[in-house]
């Protein structure tokens, strides 16, 4: 008399086929290790959590001066070569930093505004818009503000450059809208005017 197959079901069959599937794969034979010895390591000194770091920059003038964004609108900032961090909020994400050549105590950072700082990070003020009739509209709680001056929004830094012969002259990238163009401000920050690129060219000579 014939015993009765046990009932399988679906996932029986299937992990009894991959069960079967690893018994008749040969042994892998493991031999020495020939791969070439590395004599790097690395050391994590981010400041960790809160997303993903971005635009790491360390001052030409110090390198215990660091400074890193976030993509969760903060940035860090240590002075003490990344052993321990600080958090500042400059309202939206950081895209950029950039610091003055000549003043080791000066840095710019560009994000939804263009801000400076004067006392190596500890505070912050409002380089562009220039306007003193700035308005701050905050849209959502997605830290995407919009910056009103002269009844229009202002534009978002894209790029800067100090000039390294003369801290007062600054060279951005201004986006308006679709738009991008080369702009200068001759005292630091507190007028900008479009340029052409001939133009942009003669004032670097």
């Amino acid at each position: 008399m014939k015993r009765p197959l046990p009932h399988l079901t679906v996932s029986s069959l299937a992990l009894f086929a991959l069960v079967a599937t690893y018994l008749a794969i040969p042994a892998v034979q493991t031999g020495p290790n020939h791969s070439a010895p590395r004599f790097d390591t690395w050391r994590i000194l981010g400041p960790g959590g809160g997303g993903a770091q971005f635009y790491p920059a360390v001052s030409p003038h110090d390198p215990n001066l660091v400074l890193v964004a976030c993509d969760m609108t903060g940035a860090y900032i240590s002075e003490n070569g990344g052993q321990s961090w600080r958090l500042f909020d400059l309202r939206s994400p950081v895209t950029f930093f950039a610091f003055d050549p000549q003043d080791p105590k000066v840095i710019y950072a560009g994000a939804d505004a263009l801000w400076r700082s004067e006392d190596r990070g500890r505070t912050w003020g409002l380089v562009y818009p220039s306007s003193p009739d700035v308005r701050l509209i905050m849209p959502d709680d997605h830290a995407s503000p919009v910056y009103i001056a002269h009844q229009d929004p202002a534009g978002r830094v894209l790029a800067l450059a100090v000039d390294p012969d003369d801290s007062q002259k600054l060279y951005a990238t201004i986006q308006e809208g679709s738009n991008v163009g080369l702009y200068f401000s001759s005292d630091r920050g507190a007028q900008w005017r479009r340029v052409s690129e001939r133009e942009l060219l003669a004032l670097l000579r």
